[in-house]
């Protein structure tokens, strides 16, 4: 049987961010050369599909279209395996070739780790400790790059795998940058019967921690996934999905260092934050 949160979920959290306007991110196709028109059209239609506007003419409503070349785009499309059709509904959806492109988070997100390279090899010199950058997918969490510890005793590797939030200052960050309907869905979803290393971790607890997240910009948890290792994380704002910058280690050695640490990650994280900007704002002509 299928939870009613569940569906409201994935009708809500399918698409990383369905609450944005669609006004912002369909391309400006009119000053155009006429040949390169369709290239743009045809990429303002999958846009669309990935946001969960499937007819004909929703999508022409959206693009300012008419709807034959609409039609004629999505049967393109169709043809190249970027759409399929449902036959019995008409209509359509995301192709498989889409899933190949971007079956690999680790690709389909390089720009954002080559942005992070920098900062995170001076956030890593900085503190001496392993730096990771993580996204959010879903209700899962995933480390994309990762740079360990010179140390000998160094936390590497635990993150490399996807995890399930809601533990953990990285998920923390990752929540914090959800808007209150999506994180209210999300919490509905999560599993709170397992013990962290902190104790047992409730809806009420959670929430007000992502509250501090939201208002100080950086989140510490201690022995709440490894015992002794204490994780600060910060928000990276601006990119189509959350991200989070994280500094893990050794208790011992971070906590003598936590005001420093947390100043330089915060650092890096709004100079991150504002190269992702810099960059969506060259590529649309306009600020997101």
């Amino acid at each position: 049987m299928v939870e009613k949160a569940d569906v409201e979920w994935y009708n809500e959290i399918k698409n990383p961010r369905c609450s944005v306007k669609m006004q912002g991110v369909i391309l400006d196709t009119e000053k155009k050369p006429a040949a390169v028109k369709s290239v743009f059209r045809a990429a303002n239609i999958l846009t669309c599909l990935s946001r969960g506007i499937y007819s004909i003419t929703d999508i022409a409503d959206v693009c300012k279209l008419n709807k034959a070349t609409v039609h004629r785009l999505l049967k393109a499309l169709v043809e190249s395996n970027l759409a399929i059709q449902d036959t019995i509904t008409h209509r359509y959806f995301l192709g498989h070739s889409i899933a190949q492109i971007a079956a690999s988070p680790h690709t389909t997100h390089e720009y954002l780790v080559t942005s992070a390279i920098k900062p995170m090899i001076q956030l890593a010199n900085f503190t001496e400790e392993t730096v990771f950058l993580s996204i959010l997918i879903g209700l899962r969490y995933l480390n994309i790059f990762e740079i360990p510890s010179k140390h000998d005793l160094r936390v590497i590797e635990i993150y490399t795998k996807s995890g399930y939030v809601p533990a953990g200052a990285a998920s923390r960050a990752l929540l914090s940058q959800l808007s209150s309907k999506e994180l209210k869905i999300a919490m509905l979803n999560m599993d709170f019967n397992s013990k962290t290393g902190s104790g047992n971790l409730t809806p009420e607890i959670l929430k007000k921690q992502i509250g501090e997240v939201r208002r100080k910009h950086y989140s510490i948890t201690t022995g709440e996934r490894i015992k002794g290792c204490t994780c600060i994380s910060s928000p990276v704002h601006n990119y189509v999905i959350p991200v989070a910058l994280s500094v893990v280690g050794p208790e011992t050695r971070i906590s003598p260092r936590i005001r420093e640490i947390v100043r330089e990650l915060r650092s890096s994280a709004e100079f991150l934050s504002n190269k992702i900007s810099e960059t969506f704002m060259q590529v649309n002509g306009k600020p997101t």
